[in-house]
């Protein structure tokens, strides 16, 4: 599978099955770059890291989240890749004693504070959702760690000839000024002094001609024969991020669509309940039918009955949603299984006498 998907087409299926499921596309979009460190011994790029504030080896997604929190896409970009280069319209709100920055491609159209209330609202929201998916969904993972595709290190450095000539060059500078302040006194020492400054203007301009001529970087390969470069095989991870994703916009469709069918009961002493999150529906046990029509998928969940019953219709009312099993045909209906009662418990479970003691 891995040999044969095209990611392109995996994240631009992402796009079509959010529109489907949205029904149009949201006004407006956070857009985060999302850094992770790699921590191998493979020399890859380095990329600024903006949770340290300082450039280190990783990698990047830039990710994109609606109002809602669902994530739109990701995209894997290089360590060294800029997103700086794109035209935006920048905003500054003042805090108090901070001044709060954003940028975007909203146009003149939307008033400042009007925007600026909208991306943070759309930030809020993506930074809860990139926590929260952590948590389920390892978004920050690097696949095929240590793995790579070596190659000469042809990354621009400094060129250090170029550097020493500059160096030499500005202490011929130095020199020549410090030449002009000097006064002569006697003609043998203006004589010496022009003599002097010949050797000095010549020196200068003989080392601004080989500077002019030298690029300032050049390839690592150029200082170090032996360096490489390596890039990380991450065809792994494009397959499996679109994923994450897809789960990650599936809980919290889900979330919503069951609402208070998750909720507890309306004791007082039931609130704190943790048995009815949404993790204990996606991991509670199971049966599949499949049928020629439908497939229904019955969930095994015991809970007291004011839960239960809430639980059990918002399930069925999942039903107008439409949702189609796999093969894009067959209806797929979820289902709780009925509480388990003393009445059903099987006879062989009943506690019986012991048999009498032979001594």
């Amino acid at each position: 599978m891995v040999a044969a998907f095209n990611p392109v087409e995996w994240l631009a299926a992402l796009l079509q099955g959010l529109i489907a499921a949205v029904g149009k596309v949201p006004k407006i979009f956070g857009v985060d770059g999302h850094f992770k460190p790699y921590f191998g011994k493979e020399p890859i790029d380095k990329g600024y890291n903006t949770k340290r504030r300082l450039a280190e080896r990783g990698l990047s997604d830039v990710l994109i989240h609606d109002e809602q929190g669902r994530i739109w896409s990701g995209v894997e970009v290089g360590a060294g890749d800029r997103l700086s280069q794109h035209r935006a319209r920048l905003l500054v709100q003042r805090d108090g004693d901070a001044l709060l920055p954003a940028l975007t491609n909203l146009t003149e159209s939307v008033g400042a504070a009007e925007a600026m209330k909208m991306l943070r609202q759309v930030r809020g929201v993506q930074e809860n959702d990139i926590k929260a998916t952590r948590s389920f969904a390892h978004i920050d993972r690097l696949v095929d760690r240590g793995q790579a595709r070596r190659a000469p290190d042809d990354r621009p450095v400094k060129n250090l000839v170029r550097a020493e000539l500059v160096k030499k060059r500005r202490q011929a500078r130095a020199q020549l000024k410090e030449l002009s302040q000097s006064e002569p006194i006697s003609a043998k020492d203006r004589a010496r002094l022009a003599g002097k400054q010949f050797v000095a203007e010549a020196k200068e301009g003989i080392l601004s001609h080989r500077i002019r001529g030298m690029p300032a970087k050049v390839p690592r390969v150029e200082l170090e024969p032996e360096a490489e470069r390596a890039w990380l095989k991450t065809k792994n991870r494009s397959l499996l991020q679109p994923l994450k994703y897809l789960l990650a916009n599936g809980r919290r469709w889900l979330l919503s669509a069951l609402g208070s069918a998750l909720a507890p009961s309306d004791h007082d002493w039931d609130q704190t309940t943790t048995a009815r999150t949404l993790e204990a529906l996606i991991r509670a046990p199971g049966t599949v039918r499949f049928g020629t029509d439908e497939v229904q998928v019955t969930l095994d969940l015991p809970l007291p009955p004011q839960p239960h019953a809430r639980l059990a219709q918002g399930l069925v009312d999942l039903d107008k949603y439409g949702l189609l099993f796999v093969d894009g045909r067959r209806r797929l209906r979820f289902r709780l299984a009925p509480r388990p009662t003393r009445q059903a418990l099987p006879s062989a479970g009943v506690l019986q006498e012991p048999p009498e003691n032979s001594n």
